[in-house]
């Protein structure tokens, strides 16, 4: 689930404020300027957990496209970093 608010600071600058629901427990906030990313459904985020089994399942999560690419390309600069250490 993710809420979408918008307002305008100092009467200039419109900006845009997502709360999206990563879990029970977690609420990721997103602060942007209007227009700097597109607010329509992306791509489907896939979340892996497990059960009180412990047996792993995966969950589709439809996002915002601007934080669909967030988490797309979260950890880009972890790889490249960790593709370094062992050289």
């Amino acid at each position: 689930m993710h809420i979408i608010l918008k307002g305008t600071i100092r009467g200039e600058v419109n900006l845009v404020a997502i709360g999206y629901c990563y879990s029970c427990k977690t609420m990721l906030h997103f602060v942007l300027i209007e227009n700097a990313g597109n607010t329509e459904p992306g791509d489907p985020y896939e979340i892996k957990n497990t059960d009180s089994y412990d047996i792993i399942y995966t969950q589709h999560v439809n996002l915002p496209d601007f934080i669909s690419q967030f988490f797309a390309s979260l950890n880009v600069i972890d790889t490249h970093n960790q593709s370094h250490q062992d050289a």
